[in-house]
């Protein structure tokens, strides 16, 4: 016997907080920056200009993609809340 379908408000209950949408992973390069004195690049979002972080020597991939990843669902909230 199959079990049944969710019914009821449960079921049909719009979610709270629709996900962000998919990341753009070409709107956050690594730049140079404006400042002579610094050698770093420069993480930033360029959809809202938001400086991230300086990608500094010994910086691994997963902490880069975390900085963007909490940035997005920060911003894309902004976003929607517009």
């Amino acid at each position: 016997m199959s079990p049944e379908p969710l019914a009821g408000p449960a079921a049909t209950a719009p979610a709270e907080h629709a996900p962000p949408p998919p990341i753009a992973w070409d709107d956050y390069p690594l730049l140079d920056s404006g400042d002579p004195a610094k050698h770093d690049l420069e993480l930033t979002h360029t959809g809202c200009g938001q400086h991230l972080c300086d990608a500094e020597s010994g910086d691994v991939l997963p902490t880069l993609i975390g900085m963007v990843t909490d940035h997005h669902a920060v911003c894309a909230g902004r976003r929607a809340e517009r």
